[in-house]
């Protein structure tokens, strides 16, 4: 999806509504400040919408801001590239021998928390879907897994295997307990 926004009024609220609700639906999106050409204080503008998109949108860090103008056509060939660049990632499925390798070394950097003295135990990762990437992490104990670990997972997921843009799906699956009642 790609946000057009108009140089001469900047990132408004409606705009940033509009941005979360493309992330929350799962689609890559695309930033694009139009009417370049005629654009006041231009740094400044780039720099707040900038400032602005990481605020608002937090979930998703990177998201691609270009500068076009539609009147002379500069900025357009970017926009294509980009576009084509971030529906490769959107569509990216990641083999499960590399996920678990990373999945691995994600553990052996930061360990999962143990609240309350009990262990809470990752066992393997996989990825269910793609449009946006959705991934099964499958373990024991996963209802006490905090957010900031989940979190700490899908942020890594994004700088690692080349997800950076685009909305992460992370679903937790925990084996049926035959004894609880």
């Amino acid at each position: 999806v790609v946000l057009l926004l108009d140089a001469t009024r900047g990132l408004e609220h409606q705009d940033l509504k509009i941005a979360s609700m493309v992330i929350e639906e799962g689609r890559a999106l695309i930033v694009a400040i139009n009417k370049w050409d005629v654009a006041e204080d231009a740094s400044g503008l780039f720099n707040g919408v900038n400032a602005a998109l990481e605020d608002g949108l937090s979930q998703v860090k990177g998201l691609p801001v270009l500068t076009l103008s539609a009147r002379t056509g500069k900025g357009l060939d970017t926009l294509i590239q980009t576009a084509f660049e971030l529906r490769a990632a959107w569509s990216k499925r990641v083999p499960t021998a590399l996920l678990n390798k990373w999945f691995d070394e994600a553990l052996a950097k930061n360990p999962p928390p143990a609240p309350g003295g009990k262990r809470i135990k990752l066992r393997y990762i996989t990825q269910a879907k793609t449009r946006p990437p959705g991934f099964v992490l499958f373990g024991t104990r996963l209802d006490a897994l905090p957010n900031s670990y989940q979190r700490y997972l899908v942020n890594s997921m994004r700088r690692d295997l080349g997800f950076d843009a685009v909305p992460v799906r992370l679903m937790l699956r925990s084996p049926k307990n035959p004894f609880k009642t």
